[in-house]
């Protein structure tokens, strides 16, 4: 007769335990074993209790998790962490989806409840004293940024700068505290001056220690535009003495693909205009309204002067991936994860939003499916959504998506309620599930310009970012964490270490988190479950 988990064996009986096996062996187990079922398995016998209340079962279980949803490594500095620090951290991804997929099955908007609000100060102190020459007020004004996945590290762009400050990770103390003001990150750790810019990525580099910031900038000559100047900084921001140092530049008109490091490059011509592009590192794929299109990059010249070829040679595409249903060009709009995620393994995704009426968005996810094999590659219909909007003038920008686990974190801005709206739907879902009303999230933001918003939204952190325009002063920005820490969470299902703390009314719609995702988990696809 087989043991119950947990249970010693006893001499002579076959049976096995995995509490008869050293610990080193037990904490090798649960690296395999994701972080809510670390605490399910805590919560039945106080030996399961020790074990998985080790330091490095929770340093392993974080650091699955960050490889598993492209974190920025460095996010978290795992042998310095505690263990309600590592816990807090590892479950927070787990507490959005709880927050993202569970309601009442009706599609209507819940509002989530803020627990610290930060105000950056304004980037002016924080570059105008260092600088000899007197600036253009512009030059300060924060025009976008980007919170690194992970949540710790932002950058923002101005007019002339580029800026990397360290908001630290959500601990549970801070996650845990009543709301406040706070204005403890008053100075970017590092920052240089560029020239105006435009285009402008964030990625993190192979070994996933440095971020890699590419911006594009214009040049002028006698008030003339000449050409655009791609730089390429780099910077170690977990580095006590951070610096943002350039490590390529291209002065070319039309930049197509170039390696920085080796000086390599190709280019070719393509016909037709295109919605969206992805890259891999072998492959560029180019969506648009009938089919994706997709190109093998071919070895990279390192012989011949930069982009030396004045008119490339069209190039058709190795394959073509047409629709099974026609998609007419039109109104729709085209969005997908953060190019963040470009070269990684998570699902190359994207969707085709159409707004149907004034409170209703059709949502139609597509996932590019590559393989070794004939057709090499397919394009799959994975997820069909309805999602309640209200915006009088018909317009909608999704912002990039966040992978958060096995769903995507999409939001954007509505100016009829000044609200930033947030949905967290499956990556993919069955061909024969039902689409339906989708729970979207309101976050309420005060002091947003009428015109709309720069943000940027970690769901892996629970932490939200957007530029305020309250006043007449330069634009600043403002951090808000949403998560409670474990400790402030509750399940009736669970034997808790401590007395249970009451949840934050704010909260009351979520209920009680573990039960919730217990029931999300069980029938995903479900559509009363948003």
């Amino acid at each position: 007769m087989a043991l119950a988990l947990g249970a010693q064996a006893s001499e002579g009986d076959p049976g096995s335990s995995l509490l008869s096996l050293p610990l080193d062996m037990q904490t090798y187990l649960l690296s395999f074993v994701a972080p809510l079922d670390i605490l399910h398995l805590r919560m039945t016998c106080r030996s399961f209790y020790n074990i998985a209340s080790q330091q490095i079962v929770w340093i392993e279980a974080l650091r699955q998790i960050c490889l598993a949803n492209a974190i920025f490594l460095p996010t978290f500095p795992l042998d310095e962490m505690t263990v309600p620090e590592l816990e807090h951290a590892a479950m927070a991804p787990y507490k959005w989806l709880a927050l993202g997929y569970v309601g009442d099955g009706s599609g209507t908007r819940t509002s989530v409840g803020t627990h610290r609000i930060r105000n950056l100060s304004p980037v002016e102190a924080s570059l105008h004293s260092d600088e000899m020459d007197p600036p253009e007020e512009d030059d300060f004004e924060v025009r976008s940024l980007f919170l690194v996945p992970g949540g710790r590290f932002l950058v923002t762009f101005s007019w002339r700068w580029i800026c990397v400050w360290d908001l630290g990770f959500a601990t549970p103390e801070s996650s845990g505290s009543p709301i406040q003001n706070d204005t403890d990150v008053s100075e970017p750790i590092a920052k240089v001056k560029v020239d105006l810019h435009s285009m402008h990525l964030v990625h993190a580099s192979p070994d996933g220690q440095s971020l890699r910031i590419f911006v594009s900038c214009p040049t002028y000559a006698n008030d003339q535009k000449l050409t655009d100047v791609l730089h390429v900084f780099e910077i170690y921001p977990q580095h006590e003495d951070a610096e943002l140092n350039l490590i390529g530049r291209l002065d070319v008109v039309v930049l197509k693909i170039w390696n920085f490091k080796t000086n390599g490059w190709t280019s070719w011509t393509v016909q037709g205009g295109f919605q969206q592009a992805i890259v891999t590192p072998t492959l560029v794929l180019l969506i648009h309204s009938t089919a994706v299109s997709i190109w093998r990059i071919p070895r990279l010249m390192v012989n011949a002067p930069l982009f030396s070829f004045v008119n490339p040679t069209p190039q058709p595409p190795a394959l073509n991936i047409p629709y099974s249903v026609s998609r007419p060009p039109g109104d729709d709009v085209y969005s997908g994860p953060s190019d963040w995620y470009s070269g990684t393994p998570l699902p190359i995704t994207y969707d085709v939003a159409t707004i149907t009426s004034l409170d209703e968005m059709h949502l139609q996810r597509y996932e590019i499916v590559l393989t070794d094999e004939p057709p090499y590659a397919t394009l799959v219909e994975t997820l069909a959504a309805v999602i309640p909007v209200r915006d009088d003038d018909d317009t909608l920008n999704l912002e990039p998506y966040r992978f958060c686990m096995d769903s995507l974190v999409a939001w954007w801005y509505e100016t009829y309620t000044d609200t930033m709206n947030i949905y967290t739907g499956p990556v993919r879902a069955p061909q024969d599930a039902a689409g339906g009303s989708q729970r979207v999230l309101g976050v309420q933001t005060t002091a947003i310009s009428a015109a709309g918003t720069a943000s940027s939204f970690c769901p892996m952190s629970g932490r939200f970012a957007y530029l305020d325009d309250d006043d007449d002063s330069l634009q600043g920005v403002v951090v808000l964490d949403f998560l409670l820490p474990l400790g402030a969470m509750r399940s009736d299902n669970a034997r808790p270490a401590a007395h249970p703390v009451e949840l934050d009314n704010n909260l009351a719609d979520s209920g009680r988190w573990m039960d919730d995702l217990t029931r999300w988990n069980a029938n995903l696809y479900n559509p009363t479950q948003f």
